[in-house]
Order: C-alpha cells, then structure tokens, then sequence
C-alpha cells in the first residue's frame, strides 16, 4: 500500500472542510483560499467528503492534487460552481488512484 501525500485547494468565501479516508485534511486559510495536505496510506480508491460554505451565487472550486517531480502536479479529483440558495454545498466521491499518479499516463 503506498503513502501517498494528497494537496487540497478550496476557494471559498467561507470556512471549508474536506476529508480523505474519512480523515479531516487540516486546512489553512489565506484569504478565500483554503489549502491543506494529508499523508495517507491508499490500496486503488480514495474516498473524498466536503462541504464547501459561502455566500449563495458565489463560486467556489475544490482541487485534489499530488506533487510530481517537475513541477507539474497530479490532478486526483476536482469540482466547482456556484453556492447554492442556504450557503452550502456538499458531497462524497471514490475516486480510482494509482500507485504512482505521477506516471506518464499510457494512451490506449
């Protein structure tokens, strides 16, 4: 099972929450951005539950990252819109990881 650190990005008008393996990513705030990292240990799947807060209209956008060497990160999993009517959006997603998500990706 590799130990993977996972990169968190929410913008937000508004305090956010994410977690991965049902394990709160501790975020830090600058502004309306909120990041975070988590170092977790995953077999194929990561399972990722947020709740994004603003002001209803405004936008937000979420992004799941991995370091790469060279500069370029991986993208794990990513989401955005609009604040809906009550202040809040949430949702829980299982997303497919693979033991390196910085391997160049095969074209089939």
């Amino acid at each position: 099972m590799p130990t993977i650190t996972f990169q968190c990005a929410i913008s937000s008008t508004m305090v956010s929450y994410i977690n991965l393996q049902g394990k709160p990513v501790p975020l830090h705030q600058s502004g309306t951005n909120w990041t975070g990292s988590l170092k977790l240990s995953v077999t194929d799947t990561l399972d990722i539950a947020y709740t994004i807060t603003g002001i209803t209209e405004s936008p937000w956008t979420l992004a799941v990252t991995v370091d790469c060497p060279g500069g370029k990160p991986a993208s794990i999993f990513s989401a955005n819109g609009n604040i809906p009517s009550g202040g809040s959006v949430g949702d829980t997603k299982t997303v497919k990881v693979s033991a390196n998500p910085c391997a160049p990706k095969s074209e089939p």
